[in-house]
């Protein structure tokens, strides 16, 4: 038995950029728009946020599914927009701009495989804020490449944010840094198409070994 690391990530696509800081800090959950992703705990953290008087700004990417059983209903969505507390980006085929643009990538989800966002940021060297589920606390170490958070706590989410939107550039860029170095040493796709073709390589000499027997 062996464990693979998700289908892993092409560290040639997801690449580092130059470090920059935006002007107002900027949060961004990637996701599919159901309540399982923690998009409810986002949007009432990013609430408490702005209540507070932080100017930071807060983005969510990712397709509406109204219909999924615990999808978010549209009006409800449309409100967060009309409100002005969430900028809605709509989908893309393409994340690594959005990506690049952002300061911290944020997936307080429920439960998780291993999270593909979070591997496409933390091979891009950009901090992230996931909660301690199964999936989030492998690919993010607290305090080493980012925050992690309590499941469906809004108040802690915020908390988080607040403390990662505080840190000093050299903070922000050793969290990069750390989980680039991660995503290289486990979750590079060679390593996880490497273990594929050994496994296959294993089962055809054993098959092999048992017909000619």
């Amino acid at each position: 038995v062996d464990i693979l690391p998700g289908s892993g990530i092409d560290l040639k696509r997801f690449t580092p950029t130059t470090f920059s800081r935006n002007k107002h800090f900027t949060f961004l959950l990637i996701s599919r728009l159901i309540t399982d992703k923690g998009i409810l705990e986002y949007i009432e953290a990013v609430k408490q946020l702005k209540a507070s008087g932080i100017e930071a700004k807060f983005q969510l990417l990712g397709a509406k599914d109204p219909e999924h059983k615990r999808g978010i209903k549209e009006n409800v969505i449309q409100e967060w927009i009309d409100s002005g507390t969430v900028e809605y980006l709509g989908t893309t085929d393409d994340v690594r701009t959005f990506i690049s643009k952002a300061d911290c990538i944020v997936l307080p989800s429920y439960r998780e495989g291993t999270p593909r966002t979070l591997l496409e940021a933390a091979s891009s060297s950009k901090p992230i804020i996931a909660t301690t589920v199964p999936g989030c606390n492998h690919v993010v170490e607290d305090q080493v490449n980012g925050l992690l958070c309590r499941i469906k706590d809004s108040g802690d989410l915020a908390e988080k944010m607040r403390t990662m939107s505080g840190y000093t550039d050299e903070q922000l860029k050793r969290f990069g840094e750390n989980g680039r170095a991660r995503v290289e040493a486990q979750y590079d796709e060679s390593l996880v198409i490497s273990k594929y073709l050994a496994a296959l390589r294993q089962f055809n000499r054993v098959s092999g070994e048992t017909a000619a027997a």
